[in-house]
């Protein structure tokens, strides 16, 4: 069975990210590029990066509400990114 949506649920659907920030870090440049596209669609606030380093950075700056991260990055990888996350006690 096929669910349908009408206006008033698609409507809805666009605005559930309006206010909340994403970011997303991804060496990929198509997954960038997919993942911003698919939020901007549901009305969050996105920035995209390319590697954890900058990502790092970007967290102190931005405060998102969540981040998509690669866990295989050059430089460092994701792990190493939460775990300098963690161990700078920066929320």
């Amino acid at each position: 069975m096929t669910a349908r949506f009408d206006k008033e649920d698609i409507s809805l659907l666009r605005s559930i990210g309006v206010g909340k920030k994403v970011l997303v870090i991804d060496d990929d440049k198509y997954a960038r590029s997919i993942s911003k596209k698919i939020l901007k669609e549901f009305g969050y606030e996105i920035q995209v990066i390319v590697d954890g380093i900058k990502g790092l950075k970007m967290m102190i700056e931005f405060h998102p509400d969540v981040v998509l991260l690669d866990l295989m990055m050059p430089k460092i990888n994701g792990i190493e990114v939460l775990q300098k996350k963690r161990d700078s006690g920066v929320r």
